[in-house]
């Protein structure tokens, strides 16, 4: 039975450690977006609006929504925090919570699948369709979320919200061509220190 909606509007997503290439350079040219808070930056490319919006998703104990929020003609993408030093199977079941809270997902479409970001990160990937409300045989839309770790412990979702499998698909070769996990900052020591 699925639990009431007061859940992420967009769904969570994984991308895991092994960044092995270095980071683009961080410029606006560049058109790298760091989402705040969670380790990993994309390059969506033209067309994507910024939005820093307090939350396009309720935020709840399991995640912390990361800004900025990305909409475009391919969907809207929104990175959260799953938490800190948990488990991988404590992170699929915070993204799984989120699809059983949706009631307008369609309960048999729910696939996993798994791949390798150039970066060499691999995400846990986890797709379902949605429907309008009230009526399971109208389509709405697509919810993908990428589901990563940083070298450091934090989990983080990517999640995607897309109109139909021809997005869905453009979304994804854009998360497995551009995820980068962000170098720490290392504090350069005060002179005479």
């Amino acid at each position: 039975m699925r639990a009431p909606l007061l859940v992420p509007f967009l769904a969570l997503v994984l991308a895991v450690a092994g960044c092995n290439k270095p980071h683009p350079a961080l410029t606006e040219a560049s058109g790298v977006v760091h989402f705040r808070g969670s380790g990993f930056s994309l390059e969506p490319g033209d067309g994507w609006v910024l939005l820093n919006t307090r939350r396009l998703a309720k935020d709840s104990p399991d995640v912390v929504v990361c800004q900025p929020v990305l909409d475009g003609r391919l969907g809207t993408i929104q990175v959260v925090q799953l938490g800190d030093r948990i488990s991988e199977s404590e992170a699929v079941a915070r993204v799984s919570r989120a699809y059983d809270a949706d009631p307008l997902a369609d309960a048999d479409s729910l696939f996993r699948d798994d791949f390798q970001a150039d970066s060499g990160h691999n995400l846990l990937v986890f797709t379902y369709s949605r429907h309008a409300a009230g009526e399971p045989s109208r389509p709405l839309n697509h919810q993908t979320n990428y589901v990563a770790r940083t070298r450091g412990g934090r989990w983080i979702a990517i999640c995607a919200q897309t109109g139909g499998i021809e997005e869905t698909r453009q979304v994804a070769d854009m998360v497995k061509r551009t995820l980068r996990e962000i170098p720490p900052v290392t504090p350069t020591p005060a002179p005479g220190a």
